[in-house]
């Protein structure tokens, strides 16, 4: 008789890569991080924390008597019956991880007995009472939401509120959620709903340290953020992402210090093999029939670039929104990251300003796309803008689909306001690499951005006035708002009121028409979520993780959400490795950086690389304008003592490999990835080589 198997010892996949402790100097490197958290107002303070308690529990006691009042009025109960029925509250996101912010929303899930429905209880019910009372402000039903929410401000207090249908007559008072059992014969939307706590209490479930696991998210959040790489509906990577890849490396390394943690966290996600999937424990078949993540059974499954599973069932790909594009983005921030981190061990007394300094976004490209997003009216713009933003990234696939590859996107996922009716975003865009025999790519983007238009203004709710146009600009017309300094004193409406009078309805397949002249819209904050519209990739349905769309378009801020080799959906990992086969990376890969200095080598790209044509197909080749050159080549030292690592762009840093930077391979032990990113320097620097330009014809 076979005897059984060892238990496990250890959380996650595979084997911890290092089971070493904290040495002193990682102690106080950790405490500087902490400081340095605090000073960066990470940290809500006690009376806060006492004030949200209170808003939940004020939240809970309504909501038991909202039940009660709809049993009895609407489903006919008795007094005694209703009186049994219950409802329970239970957060998720970052207030249940406890990584929140000050004046951050709270996700919150309500969860009802059978009888009590979606659509005319929680909305026709709750909704009512709701507005009747005076600390409830900024009241926004979502219905049509991938994940219908009820948006509001309760007392001051940022509350998305979901509901999530039980299919029995009521819950109990010890009801676990973690059970596989309460998924049962329950809508797909209570599913998605009940995921979202599920996952985060299976997170906090498979860390070694939660209280490591928190510093080192809030640290991950906040270096994200001002990289401009936080947020889901951009093709990025949302709140439960950073979750998860937090407690990732939190497993491979649980007895390290959060500085510790930070560092290798950079170096696990600049050597890791995409699309290998970052998973937290085994993926788990299930029982109920729910479809789960698997690239050997769903084709497409097997077309996700960066899957991050959720550890919950049904375990699904959080990530599915990465494009090649934004994947090439993190891996570039990534491999910073990594470069600073080293700098900073070093150090006895380390300074993390570098790592967290905000992407100089406007100085990364010459060349840009301006999206400019426009309504006749504020209740427009809430919505419209919701829906616009929901549907960005599908500018960035259709430009790469478009041109072959030829030019990827940088979308910026900082929008700017002008007015109450005028909103724009900012895209860059990146020249890929000739190809291999030396062709010339012919890029054109026009295809891409009339189908884009005529997607965004095919939605089912649009209304005459809501406009959108997308202009190409140069790095020197980016507008001086854009850039950090003031907006203009007088706003003037992104679309001028005849364009947006005379736009044709959907129904005519008019998108609008190539934009032309837009207004200069101003400076706003960065915002996150689907905005109302159903987060949908092409042919792929929303993974069940629970994340609540936002649908105010950007009124209220928040704060978040190809297959495995082989087809193999556990295979991230071998059981037992060493680091390098741990994290993908390999005996047989490349040196991460080529130098300490951080220089890139010399790589030229040839002369007259692509031609693009132009917005018009009419248009004659003599008419032809500069639209997309070379990305810039900088070569500026950082101070001498510095821990600044030499300042290259982005393109530098892909030449690096002749096919473009690339962090996973389809052979292992290819692909190394690239060195040292920085901050690119301002225009006004010379230019230190010929500049090969695409071409764009006039209009």
């Amino acid at each position: 008789m076979a005897a059984a198997a060892a238990p496990k010892k250890h959380l996650g996949v595979t084997e911890p890569i290092s089971l070493a402790g904290p040495q002193p100097i990682d102690l106080r490197q950790s405490a500087v991080l902490e400081e340095y958290l605090v000073e960066a107002k990470l940290y809500e303070s006690a009376d806060e924390a006492t004030h949200r308690e209170e808003v939940l529990g004020t939240l809970d006691a309504l909501i038991k008597k909202w039940v009660f009042k709809q049993s009895m009025q609407r489903h006919g109960f008795s007094e005694q019956m209703a009186s049994e029925v219950n409802a329970k509250i239970f957060t998720f996101g970052s207030y249940r991880l406890g990584v929140h912010g000050p004046s951050a929303d709270i996700d919150t899930l309500c969860i009802g007995p059978r009888h009590i429905t979606r659509e005319e209880d929680f909305f026709g019910g709750l909704v009512p009472m709701l507005r009747e009372l005076p600390e409830v402000t900024e009241l926004q039903p979502v219905p049509d939401a991938n994940v219908p929410v009820i948006k509001m401000m309760f007392a001051g207090v940022d509350i998305d509120l979901l509901y999530a249908r039980l299919a029995t007559p009521t819950v109990p008072d010890d009801f676990d959620i973690t059970q596989e059992s309460v998924l049962r014969n329950i809508d797909d939307q209570s599913v998605k709903s009940l995921n979202g706590c599920r996952v985060t209490d299976m997170i906090l479930r498979l860390v070694p340290n939660i209280a490591h696991f928190r510093t080192v998210l809030r640290a991950l959040k906040l270096w994200a953020k001002k990289r401009g790489v936080y947020s889901n509906v951009m093709g990025f990577l949302g709140g439960v992402n950073w979750a998860i890849l937090a407690g990732r490396v939190c497993q491979l390394y649980p007895n390290a210090a959060p500085s510790t943690l930070l560092a290798r966290f950079f170096r696990v996600m600049s050597l890791w093999r995409w699309p290998n999937p970052i998973l937290l424990t085994d993926i788990d078949p299930g029982s109920l029939g729910l479809q789960i993540w698997d690239p050997r059974v769903n084709p497409r499954d097997r077309a996700h670039l960066f899957p991050i599973i959720t550890p919950a069932y049904p375990c699904m790909n959080s990530s599915y929104n990465v494009s090649d594009s934004t994947k090439r983005v993190m891996a570039l921030e990534f491999e910073r990251g990594l470069r600073i981190m080293n700098e900073i061990e070093r150090q006895k007394t380390p300074k993390y300003e570098q790592l967290f300094e905000p992407a100089p976004f406007f100085t990364l490209y010459k060349n840009y796309l301006q999206i400019d997003v426009a309504s006749a009216s504020e209740e427009q713009q809430n919505v419209w803008l919701g829906w616009a933003t929901s549907r960005m990234r599908q500018l960035v696939m259709k430009v790469e689909r478009c041109t072959n590859g030829a030019l990827q996107v940088h979308p910026n996922p900082k929008e700017f306001t002008l007015s109450e009716t005028a909103t724009s975003f900012f895209m860059g865009l990146h020249k890929m690499p000739k190809t291999e025999d030396g062709v010339q790519r012919q890029v054109d983007l026009s295809p891409a951005v009339k189908e884009f238009k005529a997607a965004v203004m095919q939605w089912m709710s649009w209304k005459p006035g809501m406009d959108i146009q997308v202009q190409h600009i140069k790095r020197k017309q980016v507008p001086e708002w854009a850039r950090g300094g003031e907006p203009p004193k007088e706003a003037a409406p992104a679309a001028a009121p005849a364009a947006v009078a005379d736009a044709q309805a959907p129904a005519n397949g008019n998108a609008g028409g190539d934009a032309e002249q837009t207004a200069a819209p101003s400076e706003g904050a960065a915002t996150e979520g689907a905005n109302g519209a159903a987060e949908e990739q092409d042919g792929a349905a929303a993974p069940a993780t629970g994340a609540a769309p936002s649908a105010d378009g950007g009124k209220r801020k928040r704060e978040d959400g190809d297959g495995a080799n082989d087809g193999d959906a556990n295979g991230a990992a071998t059981e037992g490795a060493g680091e390098d086969d741990v994290i993908g990376g390999g005996a047989k890969r490349a040196k991460t950086h080529a130098d300490d200095s951080g220089a890139a080598p010399e790589a030229a790209e040839g002369e007259g690389d692509a031609t693009v044509s132009g917005s018009d197909p009419q248009a004659g080749e003599g008419e032809a304008k500069d639209i997309v050159e070379d990305d810039e080549k900088v070569d500026e030292e950082g101070k001498p003592g510095s821990v600044k690592p030499k300042a290259v762009s982005y393109a530098d840093m892909a030449k690096r490999q002749p096919s473009g930077f690339e962090l996973n391979s389809s052979v292992a032990g290819t692909g190394a990835a690239a060195a040292a990113a920085g901050a690119a320097v301002p225009p006004s620097q010379p230019a230190q080589a010929k500049k090969p330009v695409i071409k764009l014809a006039k209009r």
